[in-house]
């Protein structure tokens, strides 16, 4: 999956001094404080298979003549478009038909039947959605701010950070979470 675009941060500079009681320091450890920030909310994302924020992914799969797909992170916020590669030209084949089932909770995209009836077996495709919440769930928030800051307290360096050095309640935020899809596509 390619992720395109700057996204944002799930938690302000302003909310991690508030939730950690921090008063006003100076900009050395505001710079640290939002690496740390940036590090966990890689590390809570890439857990949870959840883009926190908005940003737009390009999905590959190869056309194997399924009409549903499973979307491998959630949620998802609008399909954009779906092309194949049709000899090194990319060809749109619009979004007439095409559905979007549970696309907070676990996102299905649901083709029309003989959707891919140009579409040469086992060519390539590519689909572009918009994914990530409007809002982040609190419990999300909640891991990446203790994450940063049991980070901070113990000086970790956030270039090198582990994704198993988080704390026993980060992990259960995050296993409370994870978005996992099914292992098999369907034929429907």
């Amino acid at each position: 999956m390619l992720v395109q675009g700057n996204f944002g941060q799930a938690v302000s500079l302003a909310e991690f001094k508030r939730a950690r009681h921090v008063v006003e320091t100076d900009s050395d450890d505001d710079l640290t404080f939002e690496a740390y920030l940036s590090a966990a909310q890689d590390v809570v994302e890439t857990a949870t298979n959840r883009p926190l924020t908005e940003r737009t992914v390009q999905i590959a799969a190869r056309n194997l003549g399924y009409r549903r797909w499973w979307v491998p992170v959630a949620p998802l916020k609008e399909l954009t478009k779906v092309e194949w590669n049709n000899a090194g030209t990319w060809t749109d084949l619009g979004l007439e038909g095409v559905v979007v089932e549970s696309a907070h909770d676990e996102p299905q995209i649901v083709f029309p039947s003989g959707y891919f009836a140009g579409v040469p077996d086992g060519a390539e495709l590519r689909v572009t959605a918009s994914v990530g919440f409007e809002v982040v769930p609190k419990k999300l928030v909640q891991a990446i701010i203790l994450i940063a800051g049991d980070w901070y307290e113990a000086n970790i360096s956030f270039e090198k950070v582990q994704h198993t050095a988080v704390s026993f309640g980060c992990r259960v935020l995050i296993r409370q979470s994870k978005y996992q899809r099914p292992c098999e596509w369907a034929a429907s």
